[in-house]
């Protein structure tokens, strides 16, 4: 069984209290913050700026999505998640040990696995301004829309 209990009420709290205290002995219960997800709005906005920037780069969107994430989002997820920092030094390490091939192959995995689906609407709003500055400081000015804060 797995469940996800978002306590956010004294009804949650006890059904999440009576949900422990029935368990079998062998089960792992892990407790973290909530995080608010990414919202529809930014992730269309979001696609929306790729494909303008795409044009505007003269790349495919798919390749302007990969190299957004690289620049922007992969900084953001290694401040706030230590195994994937964890994962980026392990890169590093291979690269400095002259593993080139080996590292760009796990960089390019890297980046690929890392997902804007993963991302809570802060990190995603984080994200969104540094892809506008950038777009920005290149002369691109991307449309907004009041719903994506």
């Amino acid at each position: 069984m797995k469940k996800t209990i978002h306590v956010n009420s004294p009804a949650a709290k006890e059904q999440a209290l009576i949900l422990v205290a029935g368990l079998d002995p062998d089960h792992d219960v892990i407790i973290e913050p909530h995080r608010e997800d990414r919202t529809k709005p930014q992730n269309g906005q979001y696609f929306v700026w790729v494909g303008i920037l795409a044009n505007e780069y003269g790349y495919t969107k798919h390749q302007t999505h990969l190299d957004l994430k690289e620049r922007h989002l992969v900084p953001i997820f290694a401040r706030d998640n230590d195994r994937y920092a964890d994962m980026i030094e392990l890169l590093r390490e291979e690269w400095q040990r002259g593993n080139r091939e080996r590292a760009e192959r796990l960089r390019r995995e890297l980046i690929g696995m890392t997902s804007i689906t993963r991302t809570s609407k802060r990190q995603m709003r984080e994200y969104m301004t540094e892809v506008d500055r950038e777009a920005a400081s290149n002369g691109i000015i991307l449309p907004r829309r009041e719903d994506c804060e």
